[in-house]
């Protein structure tokens, strides 16, 4: 039995979209026709099975993660922050999946370069804090938005254009990889609360990003920019949760 590598996809991304939509009863259907399919498959597309059931799967373990971190006695934004820690969670299932296989976990062309990264990460630290300076009330909540921004907020970013992007590369067009990546990015945005109109202006973020990553083969720009529009997004007020 051959399946298409493009329908496999679309098969894929409109499960990862009922989860989001919250039809739990449609969402285990599809997830048992992905485990199915399993004995049919090339390895190559065995291998995007299992890493989309363990993005499935770490997504349902973050979400009673975030109902235990909910419970604990911090404040909001130090709530906020933990909660989107659970990220490493998919990207750790998707690394032992990766291993399993004996298949890279991202795209040779694709790796951070250390002097880059860290002359990078020098700059964004000594631009963030001089602009937090009289915008952001208090050294605790400078760390928090720091923190947040270069590291924590990047975890979508490397999940979804750097994982997901590459593996998308493997199986479909560069076309269909990014617009896939960018749904990936996207679509957990509507757990926060995002409207559709927001989700939507988030997708399109997220095709820049993807377009970024594939023509310049690295993720280093993508998270600068990233890095940049979260930071500024925090200052007009466009994360309360953190900041409380």
């Amino acid at each position: 039995m051959k399946v298409n590598h493009t329908i496999l996809v679309f098969l894929s991304l409109f499960t990862f979209a009922v989860y989001h939509l919250h039809l739990p009863s449609i969402f285990m259907a599809l997830l048992l026709v992905h485990l199915l399919l399993v004995f049919f498959l090339s390895e190559n597309q065995r291998i995007w099975v299992w890493m989309m059931v363990s993005l499935l799967l770490g997504l349902l373990l973050m979400r009673y993660g975030d109902r235990f971190i909910s419970e604990l006695p911090f404040q909001q934004g130090n709530l906020f922050l933990l909660s989107e820690c659970l990220w490493i969670i998919p990207i750790l299932f998707g690394a032992y999946i990766s291993y399993s296989f004996k298949s890279p976990l991202l795209d040779k062309e694709m790796q951070i370069q250390r002097t880059k990264t860290r002359n990078t990460l020098f700059i964004l630290v000594l631009v963030f804090f001089l602009s937090g300076i009289g915008t952001i009330n208090g050294l605790n909540e400078w760390v928090k938005v720091l923190v947040f921004s270069l590291l924590v907020s990047q975890l979508k970013i490397f999940l979804s254009f750097g994982i997901f992007l590459t593996r998308l590369r493997s199986l479909t067009s560069q076309r269909l990889s990014v617009i896939g990546a960018a749904i990936i990015f996207a679509l957990p945005f509507s757990s926060l609360g995002y409207s559709m109109i927001s989700l939507l202006l988030i997708g399109l973020i997220g095709l820049g990003y993807g377009w970024i990553v594939t023509t310049y083969k690295s993720l280093l720009p993508v998270y600068t920019v990233h890095s940049v529009l979260v930071f500024l997004f925090i200052l007009i007020g466009g994360f309360p949760a953190l900041t409380h």
